[in-house]
């Protein structure tokens, strides 16, 4: 999954692409790269495939890989791309980004990106609107959706079937399986 768009290519607009690696760390003395990925497609990173790379100076370019060596059990490549064989050239990728068009990312059925929630609207198990997702939160053990309702402010709604009856991406919309009382908090 590709989780990230808190960075960008410059010249295009932030929802035209996701952030999906970053190069951290020259690996041996034939031009290989560490990338940590933050993707779980598998051919993301394959020999021929192409991604586009932004640096500290913010200019965009693509880069193709020729080689790419998982590292067990860490979410990290040891890559080497094309035009970048030699430890001087590959020095020059350490700290740069990489990204793919938004378009390229394709989710496993019945599964979403964290990024397509916030604004969907959050209805009631009969259709009722009830409040507008802000985010979803998926960096902690449990995942939750934060939701903005009119009447209690910002409430967490765990991210589990037993609280979440469906979620319809082309109607943009969350649908509660119990009421929203449940997850308002009791006073002390």
């Amino acid at each position: 999954m590709d989780t990230s768009t808190s960075s960008m290519p410059t010249g295009k607009a932030r929802n035209d692409f996701v952030l999906v690696g970053k190069i951290v760390k020259l690996v041996g003395l034939k031009g290989m790269v560490r990338v940590i990925t933050f993707s779980d497609n598998p051919d993301r990173f394959s020999p021929g495939a192409t991604l586009s790379i932004r640096g500290k100076d913010r200019e965009i370019d693509e880069i193709s890989v020729l080689e790419a060596k998982p590292i067990p059990g860490k979410e990290a490549l040891n890559i080497l791309f094309e035009n970048y064989e030699t430890l001087e050239r590959a020095s020059e990728l350490v700290g740069k980004e990489l990204f793919v068009p938004r378009t390229d990312r394709k989710a496993h059925p019945d599964s979403f990106f964290p990024d397509e929630f916030p604004g969907m609207e959050v209805v009631s198990s009969d259709g009722k609107p009830e409040g507008t997702v802000i985010s979803l939160v998926i960096d902690i053990p449990s995942p939750y959706l934060l939701i903005r309702t009119e009447r209690n402010g910002e409430l967490m709604v765990p991210f589990r079937k037993v609280y979440i009856a469906a979620v319809d991406m082309a109607e943009r919309k969350v649908r509660l399986s119990m009421p929203i009382r449940v997850h308002i908090p009791e006073d002390s």
